[in-house]
């Protein structure tokens, strides 16, 4: 019986975390800073966006890591910390996107975390980054999102019936190649299932069993 409640324990977390289903979403690839299964492109400008190892300083900026288990505020992201990309350029629109196929249809929880560094966000042309991911659809506007010196956190749950998706996000800056535009970095995007009712249903069922099981036990003892 020790081992029907382990099993059942373990079960919570896993539920509560569920698996990231994009690939390389701490951009690195066997330890170092690269794409991998993310594709760059359009990706032009004077500075095309990178893949960086968080506290890099670039133009005075020093980027923090995303901070970990927690996260941004208010981050659900399954996916540990690790590089960031930092889009940068003054003029091009630069695009980093991965496509994921589903079989089935189903509910996922998508997000991703960003940060606008203080000196960029000071830039006199203002910056876009549109993120679409299905039905998932936003933006993060530097002229009107305040300075803030942590990551934050942008998500939601969209039902999607089975299909290809990508995951975009595209960097617009509105500095023409005259002005200095503002820098965004991201960091931490996912894709997870959103467990069925019935699965969260099975689990709080065999939780009430065990600890009945377990206070008869007593009771007998």
């Amino acid at each position: 019986m020790k081992t029907v409640i382990a099993s059942i324990v373990l079960s919570v977390p896993l539920l509560a975390s569920a698996s990231n289903l994009l690939l390389n979403p701490t951009f690195t690839v066997s330890g170092s800073p690269a794409f991998g299964a993310w594709t760059a492109g359009p990706n032009g400008g004077t500075f095309p966006a990178a893949a960086v190892a968080p506290g890099v300083q670039s133009f005075g900026n020093v980027i923090p890591a995303d901070s970990g288990a927690t996260g941004a505020t208010g981050s659900l992201s399954p996916t540990p910390a690790g590089n960031l990309v930092y889009f940068v350029d003054d003029a091009a629109t630069q695009i980093v996107y991965q496509t994921l196929v589903f079989p089935t249809a189903g509910v996922y929880n998508v997000g991703f975390d960003f940060f606008i560094p203080q000196i960029g966000i000071a830039n006199p042309a203002p910056s876009v980054l549109n993120v679409t991911f299905g039905s998932f659809i936003t933006s993060v506007t530097t002229s009107t999102t305040p300075f803030s010196s942590n990551w934050r956190h942008v998500g939601g749950t969209v039902a999607l019936p089975a299909g290809a998706y990508t995951f975009s996000f595209s960097f617009v800056s509105s500095g023409n190649g005259a002005l200095a535009a503002d820098d965004i970095a991201i960091a931490r995007p996912y894709v997870a299932v959103v467990p069925e009712p019935s699965t969260y249903g099975m689990l709080a069922a065999g939780l009430i069993a065990v600890g009945a099981f377990v206070r008869r036990r007593s009771t007998q003892a």
